[in-house]
């Protein structure tokens, strides 16, 4: 939000959602553009090639980094300036972050981050425990959202706006795939946007 957007400090996005071995993608839809004034990401470059830092774990002793924070030069960091509707890929090893916004625009954006099923364990001692009920409440927040920003999207024929509705629709069938989802729920969260977008009433 404009003027009270705050920081992400420096992380690597395995480091939270870690699989052995490692596979989490980040995948970041601006959805308007995203400048060093608005609080756009910022990353060091071929970061992602140097491995994983640390480690956020559950265990006997609660939640918490497995090492201490590394520090960093600030002046590896590079902006990630994008126009509304870009997608930016962010390898799972890729060190970023964001500074506060300070700027009168506001800078929405949405953020996903999948991994890979096939050949890969979700790490037991991860500190987001993977269980049935917290999927499927998750997709069902993706769910409304979809629903709600189609809805929206019906009262502008801008092709920004139908840009980032490919997008997002895009985004979602992978996490869909990548969960390996039963097919009655995959078929239903699928289309049930598209359902309510065709009868929503305006």
């Amino acid at each position: 939000q404009p003027g009270i957007g705050g920081e992400v400090v420096p992380h690597q996005d395995n480091s939270f959602l870690y699989t052995e071995p490692p596979s989490c993608t980040g995948l970041w839809l601006a959805l308007e553009d995203a400048t060093t004034a608005n609080g756009c990401l910022w990353a060091i470059p071929g970061s992602h090639k140097n491995g994983l830092k640390r480690r956020f774990i559950r265990d006997e002793n609660g939640v918490h980094f497995d090492h201490p924070s590394p520090s960093y030069d600030h002046k590896e960091f590079v902006p990630v300036e994008v126009k509304e509707g870009s997608l930016v890929v962010i390898h799972g090893d890729l060190i970023h972050q964001s500074f506060e916004n300070k700027s009168p625009n506001s800078r929405h954006a949405l953020s996903l981050h999948v991994v890979d099923t096939d050949g890969h364990v979700w790490a037991k001692d991860n500190w987001l425990v993977y269980n049935i009920l917290g999927l499927c409440r998750s997709l069902w927040w993706i769910v409304l959202f979809l629903i709600l920003f189609c809805c929206l999207s019906k009262t502008s024929k801008s092709l920004k706006t139908n840009l980032i509705l490919n997008q997002i629709k895009y985004i979602f069938s992978v996490c869909c795939w990548q969960v390996h989802m039963n097919l009655f729920v995959s078929v239903f969260c699928c289309f049930a946007p598209f359902y309510f977008v065709l009868n929503c009433k305006h």
